[in-house]
C-alpha cells in the first residue's frame, strides 16, 4: 500500500503461533476483565468495552493486540481507525490499491482500484464535518487532519463494500458486470 505516510501503514498478517487467542466467549471475557482492569488501552477502561472491542477484532481477524489499539467505543459505536482500514483494504486481494491521495485542514482524498473495475475518488471535508455537526466535537477540534483521513477512509471503504455486494450478488445471479453487455430479451 502506498500513502503519502507510508510510516504510519499497518500490515495485517496471519496470526503467529505465539498469539494468544481466547478458545471461548468465558476465555475471552476473561482477558478483557484483566485489560479493560489494567487501563493500558486509551478509552478501554471496562471489561465490557475490552470484550467489545476484541469481539470485533477477531471478527476482522486482527490480532487482540491490534484491536485494542486500532478500534476505540467512541459515541456509543466501535469507531475503526483510518490505519486499520486502510490495511483491512490493501490486504484484500481483489484491491490492487487503496491509498490517500491528498490530505489538508480542509480535505482528505482517497482513491482505490479494484481488479476489473475502474479506480474510484472520495473525499471528505470540512464543510461535510460541519453539515454531520462532528467540527464541534473534541476529537475533530484537536486533529482535524487525523479525524477529515478517517471520515474519508471509511466512506470510501464503505462505499467499495456496497459495490463489491452488488458485483457479489451480480455474480451470484449470473448477471453481466456493470458496463458489459447484457444478453437482448
Amino acid at each position: 500500500m502506498s500513502t503519502e505516510n507510508p510510516g504510519t501503514s499497518l500490515a495485517v498478517r496471519a496470526p503467529s503461533a505465539l498469539a494468544i487467542a481466547p478458545s471461548s466467549p468465558d476465555e475471552l471475557f476473561k482477558m478483557a476483565t484483566w485489560i479493560g482492569k489494567s487501563k493500558m488501552y486509551s478509552g478501554i477502561d471496562t471489561p465490557e468495552s475490552a470484550f467489545t472491542v476484541m469481539l470485533r477484532g477477531l471478527e476482522m481477524g486482527i490480532p487482540m493486540s491490534v484491536a485494542l489499539t486500532e478500534i476505540k467505543p467512541f459515541d456509543g459505536k466501535l469507531s475503526v481507525s483510518a490505519r486499520l482500514l486502510e490495511s483491512q483494504a490493501a490486504s484484500d486481494p481483489e484491491v490492487e490499491y487503496f491509498r490517500l491521495k491528498s490530505t489538508d485542514a480542509n480535505q482528505a482524498t482517497y482513491v482505490a482500484k479494484r481488479k476489473g473495475h475502474p479506480e474510484i475518488e472520495h473525499s471528505f471535508t470540512m464543510d461535510d464535518a460541519r453539515t454531520a455537526k462532528l467540527d464541534g466535537k473534541d476529537n475533530w477540534k484537536k486533529y482535524p487532519k487525523a479525524m477529515l483521513r478517517a471520515a474519508a477512509a471509511r466512506e470510501h471503504i464503505a462505499a467499495s463494500a456496497v459495490s463489491r455486494r452488488l458485483a457479489d450478488l451480480e455474480d451470484a445471479l449470473g448477471l453481466p458486470p456493470e458496463g458489459a453487455p447484457r444478453p437482448a430479451r
